[in-house]
């Protein structure tokens, strides 16, 4: 894992709202959607961010379903201020750690014009198996 300088740790109840707005600013998703998605992996424990100073630099999931607890589903977000720094690729290793510490199948996505993430998930040991088309008329 590349090294990074900040507190990387689970999220907890207590850090919903800052998660809510770092998520609404970058993301760009309504916050009241926003509060119950990033709640229920909080409760899940399967929502973490990077902090350095006071400043949210990212966060990372490893969203599992009901349906097979043992496939996570990797997801990171950057503050922009901190894109093309290597943050992308420290938040989607630890989550892949965390991950295979739990004793899961990891996979994650990405939209293939979202070329930051897709280096990430490239850094990462990741490999497109299944690309997806989007044909419009």
């Amino acid at each position: 894992i590349v090294n990074k300088e900040g507190d990387f740790r689970q999220a907890q109840p207590e850090d919903l709202d800052k998660l809510v707005e770092f998520s609404h600013k970058f993301l760009g998703a309504p916050k009241d959607w926003l509060a119950g998605y990033i709640n229920e992996w909080i409760e899940r424990k399967e929502f973490f961010f990077l902090e350095k100073d006071g400043d949210l630099i990212g966060t990372c999931e490893t969203r599992t379903t009901d349906v097979n607890q043992n496939v996570a589903s990797l997801g990171i977000v950057v503050n922009s201020n901190y894109r093309k720094q290597g943050y992308g690729t420290y938040l989607m290793q630890q989550a892949k750690r965390i991950a295979k510490e739990r004793n899961q199948q990891v996979i994650c996505a990405c939209d293939q014009v979202n070329i930051g993430s897709m280096r990430a998930i490239e850094n990462c040991g990741f490999r497109i198996s299944h690309p997806i088309m989007n044909v419009q008329f």
